[in-house]
């Protein structure tokens, strides 16, 4: 995920939404043999090898390399944050898929897993 791009609203901001790492396929996102080599080490903790064919390790319904925290802020309010913790190195699908592209409206306009998990990581 990328931070907030200069000239896009904040609203679009990968780090605040994370939407496209989210779904309860296993076979979610599929990893070429560019993507394994380019993941090198990384590849052992975020894939996985299915039937021959080698895909993103989905976790409580998203990509195993998405890091999910919640900050306060200064005006109380949490907010869930999102990194990707193999972004330098991410597969080839994570390459394409672009901020504000009709497929990222659509993942956005699917909130239940990412509301699902904000009941699991708000701060107490």
């Amino acid at each position: 995920m990328a931070s907030a791009q200069r000239g896009k609203p904040r609203s679009l901001d990968c780090t605040a939404c994370g939407a496209c790492c989210f779904n309860d396929d296993p076979r979610y996102i599929e990893l070429w043999s560019v993507d394994r080599e380019r993941l090198g080490p990384s590849l052992e903790l975020v894939g996985v090898e299915r039937d021959s064919q080698w895909f993103l390790r989905m976790t409580d319904g998203h990509c195993s390399a998405l890091a999910v925290g919640a900050t306060v802020g200064p005006d109380g309010v949490t907010a869930m944050t999102f990194h990707c913790t193999v972004y330098e190195s991410r597969p080839d699908a994570c390459r394409a898929f672009e901020q504000g592209s009709r497929g990222c409206e659509q993942a956005r306009a699917i909130d239940v897993p990412r509301a699902r998990l904000a009941q699991r990581t708000e701060p107490r």
